[in-house]
């Protein structure tokens, strides 16, 4: 599945320090510098996954990609996914890079909900989230649940509010976990400095957070350097849940880069050209809304990490 239009790596001299709008109308003909302008407010236009101003001042190196450029009554050309549809639901496999839903303010990337806002009632969930659910983190790829009734959305919500919704991820940590198999039960809240991370903290002050774990396989990178391929199955929905927890371990995530470790995934980025966190949600149980009958639907491993994997198995220290 192919979401950008356009990637650009900035290189050449006459784009160093010169304002990105400028910049893109310069190079994109096709382009106006108020189309460019209007493309970067809507975060449809980033730089270094990150968005920012039309007058941003480019730097040797900066990665500027550009989303899809079809006018706002359109919808946009991009082919999800779609692991299961009927006239209730949708089950997606979300690819990394794309968040779930706008935030409330409507800022932010291209995201599922704009995507598939065709498909899911007017009236389904919360204005410019329709049909959602639940999410996950931008950077993480795998099963997303979207309703298209509000019958639908009604039992799923109460499904996830009852943990009754299992949910299976595949993460990559770094190290070796013992026990290999186990479960961490540890509340979660919000940073007290930096606002956007969440942390582990005292019961009386975060939200309790459980998560199960089983290792599946160890790879060694060098001496004493290991990362393991861990299946788990979240008991909560806290925000960045897997990937705090595994941070508190003293395991975090491979790739992650508000958890993790920087020189261990610059290094590990190398070798194995992993460009993002290794997390993948690659499997979901729950009720039909309508029928009540169990339902699982598998979301296969993308391209990006089952080579990684690949390439672990054959890897020589």
């Amino acid at each position: 599945m192919k979401v950008l239009k356009k990637e650009i790596l900035v290189s050449h001299k006459e784009l160093i320090n010169k304002r990105l709008d400028i910049a893109m109308s310069t190079l994109l003909k096709e382009l106006s510098r108020s189309k460019v302008q209007s493309l970067v407010k809507k975060g449809l236009i980033t730089v270094n996954d990150k968005i920012v101003k039309t007058g941003y001042p480019l730097q040797p190196g900066d990665e500027i990609k550009i989303f899809g450029m079809l006018p706002k009554d359109k919808p946009l050309n991009v082919d999800i996914d779609i692991l299961f549809e009927d006239k209730d639901l949708i089950v997606i496999n979300k690819p990394a890079g794309i968040i779930v839903h706008p935030s409330k303010s409507g800022a932010g990337s291209l995201s599922v909900a704009e995507l598939l806002k065709a498909k899911i009632q007017p009236s389904v969930g919360e204005k410019g989230r329709e049909g959602v659910v639940h999410r996950l983190d931008k950077n993480t790829s795998g099963a997303l649940i979207l309703a298209r009734t509000s019958l639908a959305y009604s039992s799923l919500v109460d499904q996830f509010f009852n943990r009754s919704i299992k949910k299976y991820y595949s993460c990559l940590v770094k190290g070796q976990l013992e026990p290999d198999e186990g479960v961490i039960d540890s509340p979660i809240s919000r940073h007290k400095i930096h606002r956007k991370k969440m942390s582990l903290s005292l019961e009386k002050e975060g939200r309790r957070a459980i998560t199960k774990y089983k290792v599946k396989s160890e790879y060694e990178l060098s001496k004493d350097s290991f990362v393991s391929l861990v299946e788990v199955n979240i008991l909560t929905g806290r925000t960045h849940q897997i990937r705090v927890h595994f941070q508190g371990l003293k395991h975090p995530v491979v790739g992650d880069e508000t958890y993790g470790i920087r020189s261990f995934n610059d290094n590990f980025k190398k070798l194995f050209g992993l460009q993002r966190q290794f997390l993948h949600a690659e499997k979901v149980s729950f009720m039909h809304p309508r029928s009540q009958k169990p339902i699982t639907v598998k979301a296969p491993l993308p391209e990006d990490l089952s080579g990684v994997v690949s390439k672990l198995k054959t890897f020589k220290t």
